[in-house]
């Protein structure tokens, strides 16, 4: 079975890297990395907000919004846990 790629650039799923802080791994470079990857993709939210028409698209519209909101909120946690352990 072919394996899968992920883009370093993607978050991915948050509770994998909160697991590996849980299970004793080193909080700091995890934060770093998840935090440019959280601003990587709150960038590219912005920009499809600013760019692209949701007119008669509310589902796409409350999407959007939703990631936005999303976005923000883990760039704040990853960047204030690696403040934390600088």
């Amino acid at each position: 079975m072919a394996r899968l790629r992920t883009d370093r650039r993607s978050p991915g799923d948050p509770r994998h890297h909160l697991l590996k802080v849980f299970f004793g791994a080193d909080p700091a470079p995890i934060a770093a990395r998840q935090a440019e990857a959280h601003r990587a993709k709150l960038l590219e939210y912005a920009d499809m907000d600013q760019n692209h028409s949701m007119a008669g698209k509310p589902g796409h519209a409350i999407a959007l919004r939703a990631g936005l909101k999303y976005e923000q909120l883990f760039v704040q946690f990853w960047e204030s846990l690696a403040g934390e352990h600088e």
